[in-house]
């Protein structure tokens, strides 16, 4: 029996706010989490990032959205769609996403991760966070 090879689409950062708020002159300068948007193909990914040194020993929660805006790119990714959270030393969580792409991620490992999004059928989207 082989394995199916699963598609991959990498995402690309599109806006962080740790790099444009300032220059952009957003009022949530200082905000206690990062904001980030990828697009990948025709999709895109918010995500909101807690800050570093979380203020509990369990840490936080990575929390974001899938958007598929159109008919045809929705129809591309077969529900359900988990949102898998690897970081640096493994998996370190997933979740099953809502009908309209939200997710909520435990988020234990400060640091540099990678975000999957994988459907029952389709492409699997990656988002990869550096700090």
């Amino acid at each position: 029996m082989t394995e199916e090879k699963k598609d991959i689409i990498d995402a690309e950062l599109v806006a962080d706010t740790r790099t444009s708020e300032q220059q952009l002159g957003f009022r949530n300068v200082g905000a206690r989490e990062r904001r980030m948007l990828y697009q990948a193909e025709d999709t895109y990914v918010e995500l909101l990032v807690p800050q570093e040194g979380h203020d509990t020993l369990e840490g936080g929660w990575l929390y974001g959205q899938f958007i598929t805006p159109t008919d045809e790119a929705a129809a591309r990714f077969e529900p359900p769609v988990y949102a898998v959270l690897v970081g640096e030393h493994g998996m370190t969580g997933a979740a099953k996403m809502t009908p309209v792409g939200d997710f909520a991620v435990p988020y234990r490992e400060p640091g540099s991760f990678e975000l999957l999004l994988e459907p029952k059928k389709g492409p699997t989207v990656r988002v990869t966070f550096t700090q």
